[in-house]
């Protein structure tokens, strides 16, 4: 007798655990209004054998599309290549991608730069013209090593800690 009650009390709550668990279900597919949502890293299947698909887009703001220019999911070699031939009067920055692929931009214009997804190992040749130094900054503003002088050299940067970068 004990054992018929308890079923009838369970086969009771059915409805309501099933209510309940479609409204989780529900509440967990309602997407976020786009003034609430932050970059989401994106996720890329690499081509390459042993190489994990979560990848990352490092991006700048501002970037000035009109004489600025953005290589993504470059090889190792495309990296290199595009540093060793930064255009007169740029500066030149690289980043990895998470996945083996590089990103490299190539500035122009001077005002400071915010960075987003510049993570580990890079790279940056300052080749502009006249007395440009580039400086990289912390989240506070300070100064993070010796400014980078206008000598059109690979300088290693590890961007982990910065937030800023200050071309001109």
């Amino acid at each position: 007798m004990m054992t018929m009650s308890v079923l009838r009390v369970s086969r009771k709550w059915v409805p309501i655990f099933l209510a309940s668990f479609s409204a989780l279900v529900a509440a967990s597919s309602i997407e976020v209004p786009a003034a609430w949502a932050t970059e989401v890293k994106g996720e890329r299947q690499s081509s390459r054998p042993g190489v994990g698909a979560m990848a990352w887009y490092p991006s700048l703001t501002p970037f000035y599309a009109d004489k600025e220019k953005k290589r993504s999911n470059l090889t190792g070699a495309q990296r290199s290549a595009a540093l060793n031939n930064c255009p007169n009067g740029y500066l030149c920055i690289a980043a990895g991608e998470g996945d083996g692929r590089h990103t490299v931009y190539e500035l122009y214009y001077c005002p400071q730069r915010a960075l987003s997804d510049f993570i580990d190992a890079g790279a940056v040749v300052n080749n502009q013209t006249w007395d440009a130094w580039v400086v990289l900054e912390r989240k506070d503003g300070s100064q993070i090593g010796g400014p980078i002088a206008p000598w059109n050299k690979i300088v290693p940067v590890n961007w982990r800690p910065v937030w800023y970068i200050d071309p001109c």
